[in-house]
């Protein structure tokens, strides 16, 4: 019955997962419902015209049919350029991060071209929300180095966007604060005073994955319990101290195999695994703090 009862435990799923997508999908409907994000569009062309009525009753698929369409058949630059960026637009709202990169790519540093500018500015947060920190800095400081006076508060203000997606909280400041040290007049300098003070503000309650770790060494669940999930510590302390129980059992009845086999197949295992457990517990928490205070600024002020 013992044996049964540690299969049992050790069978308990160690916690719920969460939606991993929830926040990327508020996040980059924000984005892509922006007016930063949202170009008029050229006229004069039917295709275009269509391509956009199917896209503002969210036909995203069908959409992307006719602006190929207004690429292919057009030789009007201006609709060619506004046609592909809005495909990759469909394609981030399905979800298609690698293929819409890859029409973002097509787009040259033609920074006194506004389609451009803007294709090159949601490749940098497309970037950060799909993890690609480097690539998103990559795609900055080749902005940055090429902007003119005029749209460098607009790189700076994407920027601290772009860094508070990927939990860089510090470095978001200091990128708001750039912008609102600018001389010019921007509405991204507006927009940046009220997230910059929320930014100041924010005192978040951050734990520490080593100490949890060490924590969970000396005790085991401490670490998962100083990180918030009670639940995991209550747990882990439980099949812990199951397993040294049995251990210690079948050492008082002479079972010296019984209780080397438990101690290096389950105990001593499961007790390291605990340990690495409750530091990524940790992290996860400090994330979740981060993107709940990310989520609230994106809900109050948009991007």
């Amino acid at each position: 019955m013992r044996h049964i009862a540690v299969l049992i435990i050790l069978s308990l799923p160690v916690g719920l997962l969460s939606s991993q997508n929830s926040f990327e999908d508020e996040i980059l409907d924000k984005i892509l419902s922006s007016d930063i994000f949202s170009p008029a569009p050229p006229g004069g062309n039917l295709f275009l015209a269509f391509a956009e009525s199917l896209y503002a009753t969210e036909e995203y698929d069908e959409a992307k049919g006719e602006y190929k369409r207004a690429v292919f058949l057009s030789g009007d630059k201006s609709v060619i350029r506004f046609a592909t960026y809005k495909l990759s637009v469909c394609l981030l709202r399905e979800k298609d991060f690698k293929d819409a990169l890859s029409v973002l790519s097509s787009f040259d540093y033609d920074l006194d071209d506004t389609i451009s500018i803007t294709a090159h500015l949601l490749s940098v947060l497309a970037f950060a929300l799909s993890g690609k920190e480097e690539s998103s800095r990559f795609e900055l400081a080749n902005l940055t180095s090429r902007a003119e006076p005029d749209i460098l508060p607009k790189i700076l203000y994407i920027k601290g966007w772009s860094e508070l997606i990927l939990g860089d909280i510090e470095g978001a400041k200091s990128s708001f604060e750039a912008v609102v040290k600018t001389e010019s007049d921007t509405p991204e300098r507006d927009r940046s005073y009220p997230i910059l003070r929320e930014i100041k503000s924010f005192r978040p309650f951050y734990v520490s994955p080593e100490q949890a770790r060490w924590l969970s060494i000396a005790i085991p669940g401490a670490g998962q319990m100083y990180a918030g999930e009670t639940k995991e510590g209550i747990n882990s302390l439980a099949i812990n101290l199951l397993l040294g129980g049995a251990t210690v059992s079948y050492l008082f009845k002479g079972g010296y195999v019984q209780a080397a086999t438990i101690t290096t197949l389950l105990w001593s295992r499961y007790w390291w695994g605990s340990n690495i457990n409750a530091a990524r517990l940790a992290e996860e928490k400090n994330k979740r703090i981060n993107r709940e205070f990310v989520l609230k600024l994106v809900r109050e002020y948009g991007i």
